[in-house]
């Protein structure tokens, strides 16, 4: 039986776009999509980091981590200094109310996740972990690469 792998695609889109939707009920934890990653990069980071840093880490554009800082420093998660070796830059550091935001954002995401791949079961939720990271080695490394090796292992 032959695989329509463009037929795959549409369905897991289609999923995809459903978990979006389930996505934007983060909001109502009180921060943007961006902001609750941001918040997560600069707690793993150590609660302090300079902008370009940050940029580095997530991969999207300097003006695109400008706007989702300028959001957390609004909301108190965040200040902005200058750094006291090199006065042109700045440094953004986790307030305390930051820290304690991105550790409920990080529990809350752990429950959610962990509810979710038991209503898979284990085998089927172990079957997806190992799938994802699987797709996550596949886009880290070359997608070319991965598809000639995937080739060699059929």
């Amino acid at each position: 039986m032959s695989v329509d792998y463009q037929e795959l695609a549409k369905e897991y889109l289609q999923v995809k776009s459903g978990r979006i939707q389930l996505q934007l009920g983060r909001a109502i934890m009180g921060l943007t999509e961006g902001g609750i990653y941001v918040l997560h990069v600069l707690h793993k980071m150590g609660g302090k980091a300079y902008p370009k840093d940050i940029v580095n880490e997530i991969g999207i554009s300097s003006a695109r981590v400008a706007k989702v800082l300028n959001g957390l420093e609004d909301d108190g998660m965040i200040v902005r200094s200058r750094d006291p070796e090199d006065g042109r830059q700045t440094i953004i550091t986790m307030t305390k109310k930051g820290i304690k935001k991105a550790e409920y954002n990080e529990q809350t995401s752990y429950k959610r996740l962990a509810q979710v791949l038991s209503m898979l079961g284990e085998k089927d939720a172990r079957e997806y972990v190992r799938i994802e990271k699987k797709l996550s080695a596949c886009v880290a490394e070359n997608a070319a690469e991965c598809l000639r090796r995937h080739e060699k292992e059929i």
